[in-house]
């Protein structure tokens, strides 16, 4: 099946991927979610993410309509009650669209966050986007998935930042 991959980061690729469960959910890394994007004529296509993309922490990919999806994204055709190929004209479409990744305009440093959850705190490793802009949920970005000790989400905030260190 003839699809586009998208990655965090580098820019998207045409592959050519054997339409299986096991393999989507191994590009992706974990369970799938579907997501319609476009619909032309006949011709539709749709993205497949990871479902606890969020969840889980994953590095944001793009940004699509107001949301930011996470992790790898497949896009792919539909055929009957099946996904396909990938239409051409739908490739010039994704490659336009998906140039406006999410970039860090002015990324503020890593911290952690506690969230009460069923009565037990978790931390969360987040960090402001653009720190000249107002703290809300779209201008966050957060790493590692929940953690439950305060010092191992401390840890990550540690590294993360003497990674962003090392870049400068």
């Amino acid at each position: 099946m003839k699809v586009v991959i998208k990655k965090p980061g580098p820019d998207p690729e045409r592959k050519e991927i054997e339409n299986k469960l096991d393999v989507l959910q191994e590009i992706v890394g974990g369970l799938i979610e579907h997501v319609n994007i476009y619909k032309q004529g006949e011709e539709w296509f749709g993205m497949l993410c990871n479902e606890e993309g969020k969840l889980l922490g994953l590095q944001p990919n793009f940004i699509l309509y107001t949301d930011t999806i996470r992790g790898t994204v497949v896009f792919v055709g539909h055929e009957e009650d099946d996904f396909g190929d990938l239409p051409e004209d739908a490739y010039e479409l994704l490659m336009d669209r998906t140039k406006y990744r999410l970039k860090n305009k002015n990324p503020g440093e890593w911290k952690v966050s506690s969230n009460p959850i069923g009565g037990k705190t978790f931390y969360q490793v987040y960090r402001i986007r653009d720190i000249d802009a107002v703290d809300h949920s779209g201008n966050r970005e957060t790493r590692g998935g929940l953690y439950e000790s305060r010092l191992d989400a401390e840890r990550l905030a540690d590294t993360l930042n003497a990674e962003e260190r090392g870049r400068k």
